[in-house]
Order: structure tokens, then sequence, then C-alpha cells
């Protein structure tokens, strides 16, 4: 999104809140940054990446985040998890466990 005013153009670097199309944008960014990836799998911020070898994996995310201008929180960021959570499963060497939801109320 951009806009001009008296004193010149404006695009914003960052998706502001209130945009509609801003989580398919972005959900078709990331698909688009991890394409070449056989091994990850993206659902908005969160991207999950197989590998045996702790260093080409982080060298590939390292990579393709610089080849199209997204940049990581490392603090907010989990790495070589034997497990993860991700959209109501748990993903592990084991295969994919769906999680039973026991907050749920039955009526």
């Amino acid at each position: 999104a951009g806009f001009t005013t008296p004193i010149g153009l404006f695009e914003l670097d960052v998706i502001p809140f209130g945009m509609k199309k801003s989580p398919a944008e972005f959900q078709r960014a990331m698909d688009s940054c991890f394409a070449v990836e056989a091994n990850a799998v993206c659902y908005i911020d969160d991207i999950v990446i197989c590998g045996q070898d702790f260093d080409s994996v982080v060298q590939r995310v390292k990579l393709q985040c610089m080849n199209t201008g997204f940049y990581l929180r490392l603090g907010r960021s989990e790495w070589f998890k034997d497990e993860v959570k991700s959209l109501g499963h748990v993903i592990g060497q084991t295969g994919i466990k769906v999680q039973a939801s026991t907050s749920w109320r039955q009526s």
C-alpha cells in the first residue's frame, strides 16, 4: 500500500492493522519465499523446516529470508525442537498427533 502527499510518495514497509487482505497477502509471500524448500511448511509467520543437519537448516532459512527481504526475531524464534505445536497438531518424529480439545463446552 502506498499514498501520495504534498511532500512525496510514501510506501509502507510493514502491514498495518485493519487491511482485510493482509493475512492472505502475507501467506502468499511466505509461500513464495519458502517454495524452493521441499521440507518447509509456512502458516502466516510460523515456519517449520525439517532436516537432519542443524547447520544446513539454519543456512537455508537465513538464505531464503535474506533473498526475499524477510527478517527473523531471534528472541521469538524456537529452533531445533523434537516436537512442534501447529494448528492444533503436535508434529514430531513419530508423525502427526491431533490434540483433543478438552475446553470445548458440550451441549
